[in-house]
């Protein structure tokens, strides 16, 4: 996943409200999470079960290390529901949340409407990093641990 510093292009943004319902059949909003805790959001093209379920195992083996650096994280899915009853998983349907995050990222590096998609916020809702590749896998998980640390040492409060 090649991950870009939002930089300057960050000040005084706010990542897009959303409302998304979680594989438990929990509402889940952005601003749920404001003051609480950083958030990561991947956003896949896949629907299936048989896909996503990877993705979900790769990230709950994760939890700890997204928790120790003060995270809640999430996948997003264009499906109408949940493919599977997780936590980590929010139905986009229509897509238009991921349409939205997509626009936080700089012109000209907009990820395809193929690709799958990282957002990061800090506690406040402001996006700093945003990363795009061909899948979800190990080296996008560690490249968003990495972006929270990040913002962690720059933001500790």
């Amino acid at each position: 996943m090649e991950w870009i510093e939002l930089g300057d292009s960050r000040t005084g943004l706010v990542a897009p409200e959303f409302a998304l319902r979680s594989g438990t059949g929990e509402l889940i909003t952005r601003s749920q999470h404001r003051q609480r805790c950083n958030v990561v959001l991947y956003f896949v093209p896949a629907t299936t079960s048989e896909t996503l379920a990877p993705l979900l195992d790769r990230l709950a083996e994760q939890r700890d290390r997204f928790g120790e650096a003060s995270a809640c994280v999430y996948v997003v899915s264009p499906s109408e529901q949940p493919a599977i009853p997780s936590p980590l998983l929010l139905a986009d349907p229509g897509g238009a949340v991921r349409a939205q995050f997509r626009q936080v990222f700089p012109e000209g590096k907009e990820p395809d409407e193929g690709d799958t998609f990282a957002v990061v916020l800090d506690r406040y809702s402001a996006p700093w990093y945003a990363g795009r590749g061909d899948h979800l896998d190990e080296v996008a998980i560690d490249g968003a641990l990495t972006k929270l640390w990040a913002i962690e040492y720059d933001c500790p409060e």
